[in-house]
């Protein structure tokens, strides 16, 4: 019997939330991925969608804008193959 030991190394990474406008209590919930290396933030009672870009630690409020307000939009996204995100 052989045995296969697969190990993960996940680098620790320093999330500044101090810099991050937050409109209301569970603004987002969760955060795609996407080809273009930027992360984009599920809105769940934010008006705005946040694109985080990594490479350069800013994040945009401004470029997705004009959400309902109130709670319970969307509670995570997937990347699909045509490269849209697609919130559920």
């Amino acid at each position: 019997t052989t045995t296969t030991t697969t190990t993960c190394a996940v680098n620790a990474v320093y999330v500044d939330y101090t810099s991050i406008p937050v409109s209301a209590s569970y603004s987002w919930a969760g955060g795609v991925l996407a080809g273009n290396g930027n992360i984009y933030t599920v809105p769940y009672s934010s008006t705005v969608v946040a694109i985080i870009d990594p490479s350069t630690d800013t994040i945009n409020t401004t470029t997705i804008t004009g959400l309902p307000s109130g709670g319970g939009k969307w509670f995570g996204g997937v990347l699909a193959n045509n490269e849209k995100i697609y919130c559920i």
